[in-house]
């Protein structure tokens, strides 16, 4: 049914033309290295309010659901560890889960190799571009750019294939499109091999395990309740069990497989206008009923992106992919590190362009006219701000006056030298009753 479903649109297209729509979904993979840099503009379709509705109007993406949301830190083959000297496995990372969560792929790596894996992730050759399945492009219809990326995907698998390295993937959606798709667009033995060849991260765990290869050690926990909601792909091909079985074999960890069909995403269709009420009737049929019924307590598992979008989506409870972990200290450390970027930029601004001495000088001597701090006599740079400056005013001034010479002493003794302002050895901190004089 699928492949009917390709080759209608196949010739639908080359016929009707492609709509802005699809063209933005077809071609994801080919656009998302120059999106994910500005990512925080991409995301702000959900964020401002109109723009949904708007985009809802000119590209029918309904406005009812939020879409993917691009993460400002891709996943990066460099992340893989070069100190690991055990066996190699390939890790191939789908689009998905390299510019839309990136952390499934790094606890993924992280599983391999804690297993003592020496993880490889390919790139294509003389290019910086990334390795893509092409299930965007036969969603669509486009056969021959999916083709394009087939013949990639042989010339740089293939060697790991003839040096019988395993290659495993994290979505479920790519890795059955290599193994029922490649070789439909290729025939040839080459290609089937390399379909053969690929598998599930669950199913090469589990082989390794039953063969007495790998020596993962759980932390131990109390017992917890998983959720788990198959990827249709997954249903289809049968390889359900070695996500159960694996998911068991975690001391602790008891597993009910929720008896569902599609979760009505089905790639893009669910984010379609016209298609969201049905994509949200069959969420409904099976699926959000026992997510909705599950206690604080129980866990919710699914290998596929779209469907924990789904789920999220209707049932507002988080979800995750079953390597899924330290989800939060990576969102916690994010923050931490766009606070020091704009700290350290801002810092190096006011220094470059003699504001830092002049503002001390201006707002100390504003402060309190027999200043301590010597006279820096540092000319204001000549621009629009600098009459906002001459302007400006220090609340509570009386309260305020103390501790900021307190932190104004300290700050000129860090960067003043012979020399002038030099970069500042640590970073400066207001002392806590200076802030607590701005709150006031």
């Amino acid at each position: 049914m699928n492949r009917m479903k390709t080759e209608f649109l196949y010739h639908y297209n080359r016929k009707n033309g492609l709509s802005l729509r699809e063209r933005l979904f077809a071609y994801m993979p080919r656009y998302a290295p120059l999106v994910a840099k500005f990512g925080g503009l991409a995301n702000l379709r959900d964020v401002i309010p109109g723009l949904s509705q708007l985009s809802e109007k000119l590209l029918g993406l309904t406005s009812k659901r939020e879409l993917p949301q691009w993460d400002s830190q891709p996943f990066r083959p460099e992340e893989t560890s070069q100190k690991t000297a055990g066996p190699e496995v390939v890790l191939f990372a789908d689009s998905f889960n390299t510019y839309f969560e990136p952390q499934v792929l790094r606890d993924g790596l992280t599983v391999l190799e804690a297993a003592g894996r020496r993880v490889i992730v390919p790139r294509a050759k003389n290019t910086r571009r990334k390795l893509c399945c092409g299930r965007t492009f036969l969603s669509s219809g486009l056969i021959d750019e999916a083709k394009l990326e087939a013949v990639r995907l042989l010339e740089n698998l293939s060697p790991y294939v003839e040096r019988g390295v395993p290659i495993v993937g994290l979505e479920p959606s790519c890795v059955f499109t290599i193994k029922d798709e490649l070789p439909s667009l290729l025939p040839g033995p080459q290609a089937q091999k390399l379909a053969d060849h690929v598998q599930l991260l669950e199913e090469y765990l589990i082989t390794e395990n039953d063969a007495g290869r790998l020596s993962l050690k759980f932390r131990t926990s109390e017992p917890e309740k998983v959720l788990l909601h198959g990827h249709c792909h997954q249903k289809a091909f049968d390889a359900m069990d070695c996500t159960i079985k694996l998911l068991e074999s975690v001391p602790g960890i008891e597993v009910e497989t929720i008896h569902s069909g599609c979760c009505g995403m089905a790639g893009s269709f669910g984010y379609q206008a016209e298609h969201y009420e049905v994509s949200m009737e069959m969420a409904e049929l099976s699926l959000l009923p026992r997510i909705r019924q599950a206690t604080a307590n129980e866990h919710i598992a699914a290998c596929g992106t779209s469907c924990r979008h789904q789920i999220e989506h209707g049932s507002g409870r988080s979800v995750r992919h079953l390597t899924l972990n330290n989800c939060y200290k990576l969102i916690i450390s994010i923050v931490y590190i766009f606070i020091q970027v704009c700290y350290n930029t801002v810092f190096f601004i006011l220094k470059r362009t003699g504001w830092c001495s002049w503002t001390i000088s201006l707002l100390s001597n504003r402060i309190r006219r027999k200043s301590s701090i010597p006279n820096l006599k540092a000319k204001p740079p000549n621009c629009f701000s600098t009459r906002l400056f001459s302007l400006a005013t220090v609340p509570n001034r009386a309260a305020f006056s103390g501790c900021f010479r307190q932190g104004c002493s300290s700050l000129h003794g860090r960067l003043q030298d012979d020399a002038g302002f030099q970069r500042a050895p640590a970073p400066f901190r207001l002392p806590p009753r200076c802030r607590a004089a701005w709150v006031r």
